[in-house]
Protein backbone atom coordinates (compact mmCIF):
# COMPACT_ATOMS: atom_id res chain seq x y z
CA UNK A 1 0.00 0.00 0.00
CA UNK A 2 1.22 3.53 -1.16
CA UNK A 3 0.63 6.14 1.01
CA UNK A 4 -0.07 9.63 -0.89
CA UNK A 5 2.18 12.75 0.07
CA UNK A 6 -1.05 14.53 1.55
CA UNK A 7 -1.18 15.63 4.78
CA UNK A 8 -3.21 13.75 7.46
CA UNK A 9 -5.18 16.13 9.58
CA UNK A 10 -4.62 14.60 13.27
CA UNK A 11 -7.41 15.32 15.81
CA UNK A 12 -6.71 18.59 18.19
CA UNK A 13 -5.43 18.12 21.48
CA UNK A 14 -7.95 17.79 24.38
CA UNK A 15 -8.26 21.32 25.38
CA UNK A 16 -8.71 22.29 21.82
CA UNK A 17 -11.27 19.72 21.21
CA UNK A 18 -13.30 20.55 23.59
CA UNK A 19 -13.57 24.14 22.55
CA UNK A 20 -13.63 22.71 19.12
CA UNK A 21 -17.07 20.31 20.33
CA UNK A 22 -18.43 23.67 21.62
CA UNK A 23 -18.36 25.57 18.93
CA UNK A 24 -19.95 23.11 16.27
CA UNK A 25 -22.83 21.87 19.22
CA UNK A 26 -23.83 25.41 18.89
CA UNK A 27 -23.26 26.43 15.23
CA UNK A 28 -26.69 26.56 13.02
CA UNK A 29 -25.14 25.81 9.49
CA UNK A 30 -24.19 29.57 9.03
CA UNK A 31 -22.83 31.70 12.22
CA UNK A 32 -22.00 30.76 15.85
CA UNK A 33 -24.70 31.37 18.41
CA UNK A 34 -22.27 32.31 20.60
CA UNK A 35 -21.19 35.91 22.78
CA UNK A 36 -17.62 36.50 21.39
CA UNK A 37 -16.56 37.32 24.40
CA UNK A 38 -18.55 35.18 26.57
CA UNK A 39 -18.71 32.15 25.03
CA UNK A 40 -22.41 31.31 25.91
CA UNK A 41 -25.07 30.34 23.98
CA UNK A 42 -27.83 32.64 23.01
CA UNK A 43 -31.56 31.99 22.83
CA UNK A 44 -32.41 31.07 19.78
CA UNK A 45 -34.36 34.21 18.88
CA UNK A 46 -36.17 35.83 21.40
CA UNK A 47 -39.94 36.76 21.37
CA UNK A 48 -40.86 40.49 19.77
CA UNK A 49 -43.61 42.42 21.74
CA UNK A 50 -45.59 44.90 21.09
CA UNK A 51 -45.10 47.23 24.28
CA UNK A 52 -48.51 48.32 25.23
CA UNK A 53 -46.67 50.92 28.19
CA UNK A 54 -43.97 51.78 30.02
CA UNK A 55 -44.45 48.49 32.46
CA UNK A 56 -43.90 45.98 29.13
CA UNK A 57 -40.42 48.02 28.28
CA UNK A 58 -39.44 47.41 31.81
CA UNK A 59 -40.29 43.66 31.93
CA UNK A 60 -38.14 43.16 28.94
CA UNK A 61 -35.70 45.92 29.60
CA UNK A 62 -35.00 44.08 33.07
CA UNK A 63 -34.49 40.78 31.81
CA UNK A 64 -32.03 41.90 29.58
CA UNK A 65 -30.75 43.49 32.78
CA UNK A 66 -30.55 40.37 34.79
CA UNK A 67 -29.05 38.62 31.64
CA UNK A 68 -26.32 40.27 31.61
CA UNK A 69 -23.18 38.34 32.52
CA UNK A 70 -25.86 34.96 33.77
CA UNK A 71 -27.24 31.64 31.81
CA UNK A 72 -30.08 33.01 29.77
CA UNK A 73 -31.64 29.64 31.38
CA UNK A 74 -31.19 30.62 34.29
CA UNK A 75 -33.10 33.56 34.16
CA UNK A 76 -35.82 32.03 31.66
CA UNK A 77 -36.76 29.72 35.03
CA UNK A 78 -37.05 32.52 37.41
CA UNK A 79 -38.56 35.15 35.13
CA UNK A 80 -42.02 34.37 35.98
CA UNK A 81 -41.35 34.47 40.17
CA UNK A 82 -39.16 37.75 39.64
CA UNK A 83 -42.22 39.53 37.92
CA UNK A 84 -44.27 38.63 40.44
CA UNK A 85 -41.52 40.32 42.69
CA UNK A 86 -41.26 43.40 40.83
CA UNK A 87 -45.11 43.81 41.31
CA UNK A 88 -45.79 42.96 37.36
CA UNK A 89 -43.46 45.53 36.64
CA UNK A 90 -45.73 48.48 37.17
CA UNK A 91 -43.36 51.04 36.79
CA UNK A 92 -44.82 53.38 39.08
CA UNK A 93 -44.79 51.10 42.17
CA UNK A 94 -41.18 49.99 41.05
CA UNK A 95 -40.11 53.08 40.78
CA UNK A 96 -41.22 53.21 44.75
CA UNK A 97 -39.42 50.25 46.05
CA UNK A 98 -37.40 50.80 49.30
CA UNK A 99 -33.97 49.61 50.31
CA UNK A 100 -36.30 47.02 52.62
CA UNK A 101 -38.28 45.93 49.24
CA UNK A 102 -34.70 45.64 47.65
CA UNK A 103 -33.24 43.42 50.90
CA UNK A 104 -36.31 41.22 50.96
CA UNK A 105 -35.57 40.44 47.62
CA UNK A 106 -32.38 39.33 47.65
CA UNK A 107 -33.32 37.09 50.46
CA UNK A 108 -35.64 35.33 47.94
CA UNK A 109 -34.35 32.53 46.78
CA UNK A 110 -37.36 32.49 43.95
CA UNK A 111 -35.39 35.66 42.30
CA UNK A 112 -31.63 36.27 41.06
CA UNK A 113 -30.37 38.01 44.33
CA UNK A 114 -28.01 40.25 42.90
CA UNK A 115 -28.08 43.04 44.91
CA UNK A 116 -26.84 45.78 41.99
CA UNK A 117 -29.24 44.40 39.38
CA UNK A 118 -32.52 44.44 41.47
CA UNK A 119 -30.97 48.40 42.71
CA UNK A 120 -30.41 48.92 37.99
CA UNK A 121 -34.19 47.51 37.96
CA UNK A 122 -35.51 50.12 40.62
CA UNK A 123 -33.28 53.36 39.00
CA UNK A 124 -34.44 52.22 35.68
CA UNK A 125 -38.03 52.12 36.37
CA UNK A 126 -37.27 55.76 37.31
CA UNK A 127 -35.10 56.55 34.70
CA UNK A 128 -38.13 55.47 32.66
CA UNK A 129 -40.61 57.83 33.90
CA UNK A 130 -38.58 60.24 33.99
CA UNK A 131 -37.88 60.37 29.92
CA UNK A 132 -41.64 59.67 29.24
CA UNK A 133 -42.36 63.18 30.67
CA UNK A 134 -39.22 64.43 28.79
CA UNK A 135 -40.12 62.85 25.03
CA UNK A 136 -44.11 62.49 25.76
CA UNK A 137 -44.13 58.38 25.33
CA UNK A 138 -41.12 55.86 25.99
CA UNK A 139 -41.36 55.06 22.35
CA UNK A 140 -40.70 58.88 21.12
CA UNK A 141 -37.63 58.53 23.29
CA UNK A 142 -36.61 55.35 21.87
CA UNK A 143 -37.17 57.23 18.22
CA UNK A 144 -35.85 60.70 18.70
CA UNK A 145 -32.05 59.59 17.12
CA UNK A 146 -32.30 58.12 13.74
CA UNK A 147 -29.23 55.72 13.89
CA UNK A 148 -28.63 52.29 15.98
CA UNK A 149 -25.51 52.90 17.28
CA UNK A 150 -26.63 56.34 18.50
CA UNK A 151 -29.95 54.62 20.06
CA UNK A 152 -27.90 51.77 21.72
CA UNK A 153 -24.96 54.47 23.17
CA UNK A 154 -28.22 56.50 24.60
CA UNK A 155 -30.06 53.38 26.54
CA UNK A 156 -26.39 52.39 27.32
CA UNK A 157 -25.47 56.29 28.74
CA UNK A 158 -29.23 56.51 30.24
CA UNK A 159 -29.90 52.53 32.31
CA UNK A 160 -28.29 50.90 34.72
CA UNK A 161 -26.65 47.02 33.43
CA UNK A 162 -27.43 47.96 29.96
CA UNK A 163 -24.48 47.01 27.76
CA UNK A 164 -24.55 46.58 23.62
CA UNK A 165 -25.76 42.98 23.93
CA UNK A 166 -28.56 43.92 26.61
CA UNK A 167 -29.46 46.57 24.92
CA UNK A 168 -30.19 45.17 21.40
CA UNK A 169 -31.75 42.55 22.97
CA UNK A 170 -34.42 45.21 24.12
CA UNK A 171 -34.42 46.97 21.04
CA UNK A 172 -34.99 43.76 18.92
CA UNK A 173 -37.86 42.31 21.64
CA UNK A 174 -39.70 45.66 22.11
CA UNK A 175 -39.94 45.87 17.77
CA UNK A 176 -37.22 48.88 17.19
CA UNK A 177 -35.23 48.14 14.35
CA UNK A 178 -31.98 46.91 14.66
CA UNK A 179 -29.28 45.44 12.17
CA UNK A 180 -29.08 41.68 12.05
CA UNK A 181 -27.66 39.83 14.76
CA UNK A 182 -24.56 38.98 12.69
CA UNK A 183 -23.86 42.43 11.62
CA UNK A 184 -24.30 43.90 15.01
CA UNK A 185 -21.52 41.22 15.96
CA UNK A 186 -19.31 42.22 13.64
CA UNK A 187 -19.66 46.09 14.02
CA UNK A 188 -19.13 46.16 17.85
CA UNK A 189 -15.67 46.47 17.80
CA UNK A 190 -15.96 49.70 15.45
CA UNK A 191 -18.75 51.15 17.34
CA UNK A 192 -16.90 50.93 20.44
CA UNK A 193 -14.57 53.88 19.03
CA UNK A 194 -17.74 56.04 18.56
CA UNK A 195 -18.69 56.02 22.54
Amino acid sequence: MVLDDRVHWKPPPPRYARRARRVARCDDGATSTREPTKGRPMPQEPYRIEPQGLDDYLDVMSKAVFQSGMSWKVVEGKWDTTREAFHGFDVERVATMDEAEIDALANDTRVIRNRRKLHAVVSNAGRMLELEDEHGTFRDYLRSLDEFWDTLKMLRKDFKFLGDFGGYYFLFVVGEEVPPHEEFREQIPVAAGRR
